[in-house]
């Protein structure tokens, strides 16, 4: 037996149901009777087996079931529009994680416009939340700081980026030319916590031995470069997010010792977006031409 599915009209009313408050604002909303609204609602929550409305004083509040539906809700909704401004001017959708987007990404998007002559709808984000994104399909393609080769994506190293110690001028190792592994692990740091893509970084390269002791988590690299300009502490940083203050002489960017710290930065798309598609095609030329320089070097 076919089970009925959940009707987009219905999905829009729910929403304006819990934005407004309301049965009657939602009817507003939707230019629909407070009937229908009724209707949709009972609609939905037949077809999920689930009760996605509270009503009380405060008015309508969703309950937990349709609190965690809801950005699931947003997403099918955005995919239909998606879909029908598709079928005469069909585009791709990129996110980037933080540090690609702010310092790597806009040169490239500017030779993309270039050559392509259009731009891509460009989502910034952490790394946590581009992979909802990706599951929900609000994007279609992503730069990634690190990956967990989940199913449903297509996957290649794009890029590899040095990371390099970043301390205040005036800090005790500041003239240093590298670092130790031991100096390293002696400092005081700013972000690279467990479980970030730097953190897991750390973790291997550390291998269970004594490492920096996180001090502060920040949750941008503009913030942590302010905060170890200020002398609050020292970090480690893609090399690419500090070159104009290492250049201007307002923070000293160290390489370590033994050959340089590396992150491998990821080109992750779905799979049902082709690999031929300009914006893939792009970025995967991007990754095979800067293999061959580092070949070549």
């Amino acid at each position: 037996m076919t089970r009925e599915r959940l009707s987009l009209d219905c999905l829009e009313t729910f929403l304006a149901l819990i934005e407004s408050g309301s049965f009657s604002a939602a009817g507003e909303r939707r230019g629909l009777a407070q009937s229908t609204v009724s209707q949709h609602l009972r609609r939905m929550e037949d077809v999920l087996g689930a009760s996605l409305i509270l009503r009380g004083q405060r008015g309508c509040q969703p309950t937990e079931t349709a609190q965690r539906l809801t950005p699931h809700f947003r997403g099918m909704l955005r995919l239909e529009e998606r879909i029908v401004n598709g079928v005469d001017a069909p585009s791709i959708s990129l996110g980037a994680s933080s540090n690609i987007g702010v310092y790597i990404l806009p040169a490239l998007m500017r030779q993309f416009r270039d050559q392509i002559g259009d731009m891509p709808d460009v989502r910034i984000a952490s790394n946590p939340e581009l992979f909802d994104l990706l599951d929900r399909t609000d994007i279609d393609v992503a730069l990634l700081e690190w990956w967990d080769h989940r199913p449903g994506f297509r996957c290649q190293p794009w890029r590899t980026e040095t990371m390099v110690v970043i301390v205040n001028p005036a800090h005790s190792l500041a003239d240093a030319r590298s670092l130790s592994r031991q100096e390293f692990a002696s400092l005081s740091l700013i972000g690279g916590e467990p479980g970030t893509g730097t953190g897991r970084l750390l973790a291997t390269y550390f291998e269970g031995e004594t490492s920096p002791t996180p001090v502060m988590s920040l949750g941008s690299t503009e913030a942590v470069k302010r905060a170890v300009e200020a002398g609050l502490g020292a970090s480690i940083v893609l090399s690419s997010t500090v070159q104009e203050e290492a250049r201007q002489g307002r923070l000293r960017a160290i390489p370590l010792q033994g050959g340089p710290l590396q992150k491998i930065l990821y080109l992750v798309w779905r799979n049902d977006v082709s690999e031929n598609a300009p914006l893939v095609t792009f970025l995967a030329r991007q990754a095979a031409a800067e293999h061959r320089a580092g070949t070549a070097s």
